[in-house]
C-alpha cells in the first residue's frame, strides 16, 4: 500500500493539533474557565472521555513532543496509538 501524498504530514498535523488542544484545555482548567473535565467537555461540545484522553497528552515526555514538532517522530506513531488508553508503547527510538 502506498500512502497518499502528504499523508505523513497530515498525521503529524493531527498529532500537533491534539497536543496543542491538550495544552490549551489544561490552561482552561487551571485558569478556572472550566470547573472540571465534565464542565470543560460541555463547553467544548465534546465527550468527557475524549477530553480526558487529549488532556493526557500533556504527560508525553518532552523528547517525544519535540520529535513530533520537528517531524522526527518514529514511523507508525499516530494519535490513535498515543491516545489508546493504557496501550501506548514507547517506540524503541525513545527507549
Amino acid at each position: 500500500m502506498i500512502p497518499a501524498p502528504g499523508a505523513d504530514r497530515m498525521k503529524q498535523q493531527s498529532l500537533l493539533r491534539a497536543i496543542r488542544n491538550g495544552q490549551r484545555w489544561m490552561e482552561m482548567l487551571i485558569n478556572g474557565e472550566a470547573k472540571n473535565i465534565t464542565d470543560l467537555a460541555a463547553k467544548l461540545d465534546l465527550k468527557p472521555p475524549y477530553v480526558t484522553r487529549v488532556l493526557g497528552l500533556n504527560n508525553l515526555a518532552p523528547d517525544i513532543v519535540e520529535a513530533i514538532v520537528n517531524g522526527a517522530e518514529p514511523d507508525g506513531l499516530s494519535i490513535a496509538q498515543i491516545m489508546k488508553r493504557g496501550n501506548f508503547k514507547s517506540p524503541a527510538k525513545f527507549d
